[in-house]
């Protein structure tokens, strides 16, 4: 997601979260599309014959919300979410949680920040939603115990982003590029794992002790371009020791473990350090 201002949470143009390819009990291939419109969010399905979509066609997505203009074969206009209807707008009660006074920080005004939201793509399902919605609250927890205990390679969190009482997103420090879109040989592999063991100690560290537990390349970034220091993100796998997994590591990098555990972090570190060396990727082709 791009960066934004906290006080400029608008966007004329749908902004796109992402797409998933389904398969509908009835054998229908269908492409969920996820977006952004303003501070609300959406998601349509569409009809899929195994072309890819480009992202400009969510331009013309509000086009066609009309409920007139898309008309089933019985001649009854499509309801919002069918098969090439409008786009279903997500309730906002049952897809953020409710924002609490005094239990997080809010993020101050005018602060360019990368704003991390639950993943669009996981409301169209009940159960992905409620999944997606503890993750996103496990993350806030967090950020809320590392804004006393700062670290300089874990990203830092500026509070959460509140619209009609609800915690919409966390306002995070913007990062450069992750492990896994720059050349290899472009860093420092050694001080990269030495501040990511770092990052990995400091939050084991704590109390109570927490773990990582879907440590990758994609979840490693750098401050910024002039700034190589490694910085760990995503923490909406973190839990205290011993809690059950409500999502982990499972691409290849992580031990396939149900609780949050010291070896989830340190097992899926070595992985990446051996792929940093060597370009030997633990992820099955």
């Amino acid at each position: 997601m791009p960066f934004c201002r906290v006080n400029r949470f608008t966007n004329p143009n749908p902004l796109v979260l992402g797409s998933r390819v389904h398969r509908s009990d009835t054998g229908q291939t269908y492409k969920l599309l996820a977006f952004d419109f303003g501070p609300d969010q959406f998601f349509v399905r569409r009809r899929w014959d195994g072309r890819a979509r480009i992202a400009s066609e969510f331009g013309r997505l509000f086009a066609d919300v009309d409920p007139a203009a898309r008309r089933a074969a019985g001649g009854h206009p499509l309801r919002a979410g069918q098969f090439d209807g409008p786009p279903l707008s997500v309730d906002p009660a049952l897809a953020y949680p409710r924002f609490v006074l005094g239990h997080f920080e809010v993020a101050p005004d005018g602060v360019m920040v990368f704003l991390k939201r639950p993943q669009g793509l996981d409301f169209e399902d009940a159960a992905r939603r409620d999944r997606a919605v503890s993750c996103f609250l496990s993350e806030l927890r967090l950020f809320d115990v590392l804004c006393a205990h700062l670290h300089p390679n874990i990203v830092s969190s500026h509070g959460v982003m509140v619209r009609g009482g609800r915690m919409v997103g966390v306002a995070l420090e913007p990062l450069h590029r992750d492990l896994f879109s720059l050349p290899r040989r472009t860093f420092d592999v050694d001080r990269v794992v030495a501040q990511v063991s770092a990052a990995l100690r400091h939050l084991h560290a704590l109390s109570p002790p927490y773990r990582h537990n879907d440590v990758s390349p994609a979840n490693i970034m750098f401050k910024s371009e002039d700034d190589p220091t490694a910085v760990l993100i995503d923490f909406d796998a973190c839990a205290p020791v011993g809690v059950p997994l409500i999502k982990s590591n499972r691409c290849g990098w992580g031990n396939g473990a149900e609780r949050s555990d010291p070896r989830n972090d340190w097992e899926a570190l070595e992985k990446v350090a051996h792929w940093l060396r060597t370009g030997a990727s633990p992820v099955a082709r």
